[in-house]
């Protein structure tokens, strides 16, 4: 009798080693699995965020060459904000570097729309440029 409530205490004892032993392996792979969505998420925020800063270097660029100082200028308050928000999330030091120049055109930018000086054209040209050859990286 006792060998046979030793022998179940042990099958017992052994199958809930077993169990541990998978739902661990289980949790670990899932754990995997979760840090590879995390960084595949926090990548595609991050094109996201790129995208949308095009987009407002875009709008900004267009609105400047039509002479359309009032609109630009809107554009231009939001493309800046955006470039200080990227700069301050992002990790990538040549990313970072290309925002912080960028964010240093910032005044002149915005003098040069209430001004409505033609010459502040190819500065957001080349603005614009800048931002569409980090997002083709």
């Amino acid at each position: 009798m006792k060998a046979k409530l030793l022998l179940g205490g042990l099958v017992l004892f052994a199958g809930l080693a077993v169990g541990l032993l998978l739902q661990y392996s289980q949790r670990s792979q899932l754990q995997n699995n979760l840090s590879a969505a995390q960084q595949q998420l926090a990548s595609c925020q991050a094109t996201s965020q790129l995208w949308e800063l095009r987009d407002a270097a875009a709008l900004l660029g267009l609105e400047a060459a039509r002479s359309n100082y009032g609109a630009a200028s809107e554009y231009s308050s939001r493309f800046f904000d955006r470039v200080r928000d990227l700069a301050n999330q992002t990790s990538d030091p040549n990313l970072k570097s290309v925002l912080v120049e960028i964010q240093a055109a910032r005044d002149k930018t915005t003098a040069g729309l209430a001004k409505e000086d033609p010459a502040v054209l190819p500065e957001s040209q080349l603005m614009v440029a800048k931002v569409h050859q980090q997002g083709q990286r």
